[in-house]
């Protein structure tokens, strides 16, 4: 089940939507619960006493207010996706653009809307895959969304996670890019030592990615080309301004 909130003081226009994606969920045999919110203040009161969302449609007006937003959700650890409501995209940085999933413009098309929740749902269901790894007699698993990057040093993998926190354990650096490959999670290899989410990266240059907790790691010469290919091909799928 995807846990959704929508967060927008306009409860008519938010109604509706509500309605539109109930349709949906029933039409597609989709489990679905909804939580509306006039407020980011109240949103935030809930996520204070645990509560859990992976989709939030997020109203929009200033940008002052997505930086607020999104500064809350990062100190609550919210891992949900944020997906923006607003009539001027054009108050959002391209920064805060990529902090969230995706951008949508007031008056909202149902199509539109419906494309970018079931994108939204099916990445879901990816983010609740597990990395495994085995170090010494034991066997550990971590949320594959949680992941930042892998670093390798001679026989050894660090995983370095969104909490600040590392695992590691002995390995390659070549098979475990295989292994993700496999699952379809986009891992991006930049470097012969790093091998980098493509979601947590937050911009690039020609010479270095910088990732969301600001992390700023070196894209090597060998591996420039390729891995400007492989963004490329992913950033195109993005909505982008």
């Amino acid at each position: 089940m995807i846990r959704v909130a929508f967060c927008n003081d306009d409860l008519y226009a938010v109604g509706e939507l509500e309605s539109i994606l109930t349709d949906f969920c029933k039409q597609e045999g989709l489990w679905a619960s909804m939580d509306v919110f006039a407020g980011v203040s109240e949103l935030e009161c809930v996520l204070a006493n645990g509560g859990v969302f992976d989709v939030i449609f997020l109203n929009i007006v200033t940008e002052a207010e997505a930086e607020s937003a999104v500064r809350m959700f990062r100190e609550r650890q919210c891992r949900a996706l944020i997906i923006y409501l607003t009539k001027w995209p054009r108050v959002l940085s391209p920064l805060l653009v990529r902090e969230g999933f995706a951008l949508l413009q007031k008056p909202i098309e149902k199509q539109k809307f419906l494309s970018v929740f079931l994108q939204a749902y099916r990445r879901t269901e990816e983010d609740d895959q597990y990395f495994v790894f085995k170090y010494r007699t034991s066997e550990e698993k971590i949320l594959v969304c949680d992941i930042l990057y892998f670093e390798s040093n001679a026989r050894k993998i660090v995983i370095h996670l969104k909490n600040g926190t590392g695992k590691s354990f002995n390995g390659v650096l070549s098979e475990v890019e295989r292994k993700v490959a496999e699952s379809g999670h986009p891992f991006l290899r930049i470097h012969q030592s790093y091998l980098v989410s493509y979601y947590s990266i937050l911009k690039r240059t020609k010479k270095s990615v910088e990732l969301v907790d600001h992390t700023v790691l070196p894209i090597s010469e060998r591996r420039a080309d390729q891995f400007g290919m492989d963004y490329r091909a992913l950033i195109e799928k993005e909505i982008c301004i």
